[in-house]
This record gives C-alpha cells, structure tokens and sequence, in this order.
C-alpha cells in the first residue's frame, strides 16, 4: 500500500480500525467519504478522520514539477541535478520528493501510458551517454514501480545525447540537457492539475526560457 510517514502517523491518531483505512482511500483514491459512518462519529464533523484528510488533500506540495502540454501528452520533466549525480545513474536522495508526487499524480489522475526518456548533454563518448540515459531512465522506472505504478504502463527509452532542450556550449545548457523526461501519453495538463493545490506546478518550457535568459544575460548575449 503506497504510503508516507506523515500519512502513517495521521493514520494511527483516528481510532476506529475501519476510518483508518477509509482515510487512506480518501486521501490517495479520492473516494467520497474519509470515514466509516462508524458509531463514534454519528456526524462527520466529529470523527477525527475528516480534519486530517481534509488537511493532507489541501496542503501544497514539497516540491514543485515542471509540466508543459506537448503533441504526445503531458510532459514532466526531472532534470538530472535533482535526480543524480554527475555521470551515475542511481537516485539521489532529493529524488524522492519528486518521484512520489509523480506517482501520485499517476495514480490518482490517469491510466494512459507513460514514456520514460533518459537524455544527457555531450560530454564523453555517445554510447557511453546513451548508455547512461538507459540506465537513469530505468531508475526512475524502478522507483515508480516501488510507489505501486504498474510495470505494464511504463515504456523506457535511453536517448542519449541526440535530442538537447540547449546548447551544450555552457554549463546551463548541459545542467539542462541532463534529464529524464516522463510523457503521460495523450493526456491534458488541465486534467494532470484539476483539483491540486496552487504552487504545485510550474511550466516547463517557462522555466527552460528563464534559465536560458539567465545564461544569456551573463554571457553579454540578450
């Protein structure tokens, strides 16, 4: 059962077995009710199932993803500082923030398929590089997997260095063409985003823009 220490703890304060287990399904499933009608709470306000639910379904994220609406689906990106370290390919412990709240959003949001594409910038050979794309694809892979994704719905693909979102000629542009991409297939933002807290999101192509403007103004080139 995908599950986090706050939620546990949340869990563990309402009393009634049966309210423990509707305020999971409430809070991850979204069904209607986050308590059992049990005979200590003849009126929802009084069972102590509600203000916790109702607390854990509208508190803002730790963490922001950046999305964009693309012609294959949703786009989210993961850029490779958040996730690795230079040149390896196991998860940093930042990651997981990230990857729970995709999981999430997988879960409760959509059934489409999903594509994991690893990319790298242009540093070193480029089958090392679309090896190591493969292997950071198949990482992330793996830990959704752990958050109770379903294997069938993933397709991985290492990229290499043969698709850059910049430049390569700049640190920024490689910090950024480092990243592992996941496209929700054929799906919309607005329904990614329907009923999530304000702040959650930002838009990907946006923040790409800034973060090359930023480089730009640096170099004396805007």
């Amino acid at each position: 059962m995908f599950s986090t220490p706050e939620v546990q703890e949340n869990e563990a304060a309402v009393s009634c077995d049966k309210c423990r287990q509707a305020l999971y399904m409430h809070t991850f499933l979204r069904t209607p009710e986050p308590c059992c009608r049990c005979s200590n709470a003849s009126l929802p306000s009084s069972c102590s199932a509600w203000p916790l639910a109702r607390t854990k379904r509208h508190r803002p994220p730790s963490v922001k993803l950046a999305i964009a609406q693309t012609d294959r689906g949703v786009l989210i990106w993961l850029p490779d500082n958040v996730l690795f370290e230079f040149g390896k390919s196991e998860l940093s412990p930042a990651a997981d923030a990230y990857l729970a709240q995709v999981a999430r959003l997988i879960n409760e949001k959509t059934d489409h398929a999903l594509l994991l594409e690893g990319h790298t910038d242009n540093l070193g050979a480029a089958d090392l590089n679309l090896r190591l794309s493969e292997k950071r694809a198949s990482a992330v892979a793996s830990a959704l997997k752990a958050k109770q994704v379903v294997e069938s719905r993933l397709q991985i693909r290492g990229l290499g260095l043969t698709q850059p979102l910049a430049p390569n000629d700049t640190e920024v542009g490689r910090k950024l063409n480092r990243r592992v991409e996941i496209i929700v297939v054929d799906e919309t933002v607005a329904n990614m985003t329907k009923g999530e807290p304000e702040g959650a999101f930002e838009d990907a192509f946006a923040k790409l823009k800034t973060a090359l403007g930023e480089q730009l103004d640096k170099q004396g080139l805007k």
